[in-house]
């Protein structure tokens, strides 16, 4: 049996290992050898069923060299059902290395540490819309002095910023618009109700009284359009921010108004620019094409309005009871009325009157 077992190793070491790219080219080899001389112990009896002669050595090559043969038939099998097994898996490609997250917190700091504004950088790095993270970066990048004065305008706390969910569709709107020629993009502000919110991503700021159903919410004294304030103004928006956080939007306004040679008085306030599409009113934009403005970031103030319970306060305590001082003026004098005789009726007839008279004469002859 020792002998046996050195002359199996010895054929291992002569063995040449198998190279991966060498496994299907192997393929066609392995198909031509024949599993009708490996034998199972069902049909032909081992060397190990019979006792041990001296005279059985050929046998026991023969058995040595269908081992063997067994050995490298599974070992082939084995790698090529692992070779077939890898090349089925889909190997994602390894992204490439951004510096996006770099800039983007270099972003995030400098908003904290110049204004007090802290920049949800997740809303910014979800990898969903490429291009339009993209211009939400660039849009801050740009517009960041201008939207946080304004928003340190109406909030004392540290502002909260993130960017908006806006559905593709709203941004390939906007972009379209973007290619047009004359337009400047500026940043404004938007006041509205929380609950609208998903809408508004979803759809974009639509015009009131279109095919949308958007009713009027707040009147249209400067035109049927979309209302948004200037960053010096951000109190026309935040008017009519509604909700538990009352949360602005800022916003991305094509403006292509030209200037007025003369102003004009429309309601309470001068337009002093305005084009088919956009009316300066005031420190108001009115805009009346709902692809020349875009909601790109959401801000609220978390101080503004607390969550927790208020507590009452504790009543204060009732003033000690001033003592009462006896007064040091005598009690003042009560007149009495003048004669009852005044108030009795006077006789209404002639006879009536004449008998009183002659009593009253009577009573004085009596009294002498």
């Amino acid at each position: 049996m020792d002998e046996m077992t050195q002359e199996w190793e010895s054929q291992a070491e002569e063995e040449p290992e198998w190279e991966e790219e060498d496994w299907f080219e192997d393929l066609d080899s392995f198909s031509d050898i024949s599993f009708s001389s490996c034998r199972t112990p069902s049909t032909t009896a081992s060397s190990c069923d019979h006792p041990c002669e001296p005279q059985m050595h050929g046998e026991r090559s023969n058995v040595s060299k269908r081992w063997d043969e067994a050995i490298g038939r599974a070992d082939v099998m084995a790698k090529l059902y692992t070779k077939s097994t890898q090349s089925g898996e889909k190997r994602e490609p390894k992204s490439k290395e951004k510096k996006v997250p770099d800039k983007l917190k270099m972003l995030a700091g400098s908003l904290r540490n110049k204004h007090n504004v802290k920049l949800l950088e997740q809303s910014l790095a979800d990898g969903r819309q490429d291009s339009l993270r993209s211009f939400q970066m660039e849009f801050l990048e740009q517009f960041s002095p201008a939207i946080c004065s304004g928003l340190r305008g109406i909030f004392r706390n540290e502002i909260m910023l993130r960017a908006t969910p806006t559905n593709k569709s709203v941004y390939d709107r906007f972009r379209a618009q973007i290619q047009k020629k004359g337009s400047n993009l500026c940043p404004v502000f938007h006041g509205t109700n929380e609950a609208n919110l998903p809408s508004i991503y979803a759809k974009g700021l639509l015009v009131p009284g279109g095919e949308q159903g958007v009713r009027v919410a707040h009147g249209a004294s400067h035109g049927n359009g979309i209302y948004t304030a200037k960053t010096q103004n951000p109190g026309l928006s935040f008017g009519f921010c509604r909700g538990s956080t009352r949360p602005m939007l800022v916003c991305g306004v094509l403006d292509d108004a030209v200037p007025l040679a003369r102003k004009y008085l429309l309601g309470n306030h001068y337009v002093t620019a305005e084009s088919q599409h956009v009316r300066h009113v005031g420190d108001a934009i009115v805009v009346f094409d709902e692809g020349r403005v875009i909601p790109l970031f959401e801000a609220w103030d978390p101080g503004l309005h607390s969550t927790e319970p208020l507590v009452a306060a504790a009543a204060p305590p009732p003033p000690p009871a001033q003592p009462r001082l006896q007064p040091s003026l005598p009690p003042a004098k009560v007149y009495k009325g003048g004669p009852k005789t005044r108030l009795q009726p006077k006789p209404a007839t002639r006879e009536e009157r004449v008998s009183a008279f002659l009593h009253r004469r009577a009573s004085r002859i009596r009294s002498g």
